[in-house]
């Protein structure tokens, strides 16, 4: 799981993709509350293995996404995963349980 602050207009994040054949990205984000799929703008950097990653959204604390990462010409999927966005800075307490998050 990804974890992000809210405050920010920018979030960036690192991820280790399935293929390293990245054309066409496109960033997916369907919010878990509202069940409403956006599809973000992704800025991306391949170094060392990694996939660094940026995008411009605004969103509430404390809510919930499935990502996906893809090529929008032949649905390659790059990467599939979750990120929650929180403005609490002691991460270290977290807790999943049953889909649920507790703090």
């Amino acid at each position: 799981m990804i974890v992000l602050n809210p405050n920010n207009t920018t979030h960036e994040f690192k991820i280790i993709p399935r293929v390293y054949d990245l054309y066409n990205v496109t960033l997916e984000l369907y919010n878990e509350e509202t069940g409403i799929i956006s599809n973000e703008v992704l800025t991306k950097t391949l170094i060392n293995g990694f996939l660094e990653c940026s995008f411009d959204k605004e969103v509430s604390n404390n809510s919930s996404f499935r990502i996906k990462i893809y090529n929008n010409s032949n649905d390659t999927v790059y990467y599939r995963g979750k990120i929650f966005f929180t403005n609490k800075t002691d991460l270290q307490n977290f807790r999943i349980t049953n889909d649920y998050m507790t703090i």
